[in-house]
């Protein structure tokens, strides 16, 4: 009673993240996202509601290489239940906005000392993978740990991802059939090439129907087709080279990055 606005949004906030503490940052995008994008408003507000929860010995700064703050798991418990559920479903939908924005190049990883401190809250807020945005999240958090050599982590999180995808979006959606491409690169990085090959298979079947056999994606997912076919059966590679070899046949100008990269790469399989 009587608590700042804005340390009951911090509050509320936390309610759909992690235990971990919640770096400022976070909780700032979350804010930008409510103010439509005005960060000075932001940041004022973040400020005004972590003094005024502080002083009421609600929340507590905590100072590791950049600022969080964390709730108490009682308080965090207390607002679960009794908080105003409508306002916490509007931080969460921000938060997950926001988390997704941030974990943008996570395929780099010099860019993951910055990014863990996210993954447990996209963790959290990937439950229960019942929206698109839910598993896109599961996607990218699984990404990661691929990107951090973690396979068996990342294999997990991917199956549940395109179990969730498959079932809501359908076999054929974009998103679907680029988690089916992302798990069967963390199976061959497991060594699992069998498998890899009947996932790389079901992907460029997927792409080809949706996309066409020129789409960069396409492209993409026959490249990586390849690759493991040159270590499991070679002669069933020879008829996607063909198809890849085409490629030089557009435009130098014309030409994706994703095109130039396969065809700079393709004299090394000759």
């Amino acid at each position: 009673e009587g608590l700042a606005p804005e340390a009951l949004d911090l509050l509320l906030l936390s309610v759909s993240l992690a235990e971990a503490p919640i770096p400022a940052a976070l909780a700032v995008a979350v804010l930008t996202q409510l103010a439509a994008g005005d960060g000075a408003t932001a940041e004022l507000r973040w400020t005004i509601g972590v003094d005024a929860g502080v002083s009421r010995s609600l929340l507590e700064r905590k100072q590791a290489e950049a600022p969080q703050y964390a709730v108490h798991p009682v308080v965090r418990r207390v607002l679960r239940y009794e908080g105003d559920a409508g306002r916490v479903e509007v931080l969460r939908e921000a938060a997950l906005a926001a988390v997704l924005e941030q974990l943008d190049g996570v395929d780099d990883i010099t860019n993951h000392r910055r990014i863990a401190p996210l993954v447990p809250h996209a963790k959290a807020l990937g439950r229960p993978l019942a929206t698109q945005a839910e598993q896109r999240m599961e996607g990218v958090v699984a990404h990661f740990h691929h990107v951090r050599g973690d396979y068996p982590e990342a294999r997990r999180l991917h199956e549940r991802a395109l179990e969730a995808m498959t079932r809501l979006l359908g076999e054929e959606h974009p998103d679907t059939l680029g988690t089916l491409q992302n798990l069967a690169l963390t199976l061959e990085a497991q060594g699992d090439l069998p498998g890899a090959r009947r996932l790389y298979e079901r992907a460029l079947e997927g792409r080809t129907r949706l996309l066409g056999e020129e789409h960069p994606d396409t492209a993409m997912t026959r490249w990586n087709l390849v690759l493991t076919l040159r270590r499991v059966d070679p002669a069933a590679a020879a008829p996607h080279l063909i198809v890849l070899r085409r490629l030089s046949h557009r435009p130098a100008e014309g030409r994706s990055a994703v095109e130039k990269r396969i065809l700079a790469a393709l004299p090394s399989l000759e």
